[in-house]
């Protein structure tokens, strides 16, 4: 009897404690779940913003503080000998040249910058929701859209590349106006891609306005 006994209480006490268990771990991932899903709309916020800021081009106030342009009196005076490269006299064109580095590699660094934070910020994003994965699959599948800003993403590198592409090509043009070899059939391709680069940065555009669309829609 005594043996019955005991043998009912160390069963009921070994259920009873699985079930504290069940009931804690249950509770401690409710508990992550909701940390989690707090962490991710914050990170949405996040991305919204930094999204917003690269596609029309401008900058936070982080980027802002590190990356300065050059003084405003070369920023006009190097726009204006840019944009009159086909009627540029032998000093104007030097006086471009010594413009061109401090001026030209601006506005490429600063969307290189701002889209090294945007990619940054999704990583954790993506990595908040992987984890809510584990806890809730179907959920997190269906209201947070990884893929979505994935592409995002690797648009905004893609038009990065560009913008970097573009000064790289106005070196060129210039370098080649300089030494005289603007009639060159090396010269005229780098028109054509200089024109393709525009048409492709419009595209690039496009497409990301496509993508914001569908996740505001969300």
């Amino acid at each position: 009897m005594n043996t019955t006994k005991t043998f009912f209480i160390v069963v009921i006490t070994l259920v009873s404690a699985l079930l504290l268990s069940s009931m804690y771990t249950h509770y401690k991932e409710r508990e992550l779940s909701l940390l989690l899903k707090h962490k991710i709309l914050e990170q949405d916020k996040t991305l919204i913003s930094l999204s917003e800021i690269s596609d029309a081009n401008g900058v936070d106030e982080v980027t802002e503080s590190i990356i300065r342009d050059c003084e405003s009196s070369k920023r006009a005076r190097f726009e204006q000998l840019l944009n009159k490269l086909n009627l540029i006299s032998e000093s104007e064109l030097s006086e471009l040249e010594a413009l061109f580095d401090v001026c030209a590699p601006f506005f490429s660094e600063r969307k290189a910058m701002m889209v090294a934070r945007l990619e940054r910020e999704f990583e954790v994003y993506a990595d908040y929701v992987g984890l809510l994965k584990v806890i809730e699959e179907a959920e997190a599948e269906l209201l947070y859209p990884v893929n979505d800003w994935s592409e995002i993403v690797a648009l905004e590198k893609s038009r990065r590349d560009l913008l970097l592409e573009q000064v790289q090509i106005q070196g060129t043009i210039i370098e080649a106006i300089k030494s005289s070899t603007q009639n060159s059939d090396e010269f005229q391709a780098m028109l054509v891609r200089a024109a393709q680069v525009s048409q492709e940065a419009a595209t690039l555009n496009r497409s990301i306005d496509d993508v914001r669309q569908r996740l505001n829609s969300i």
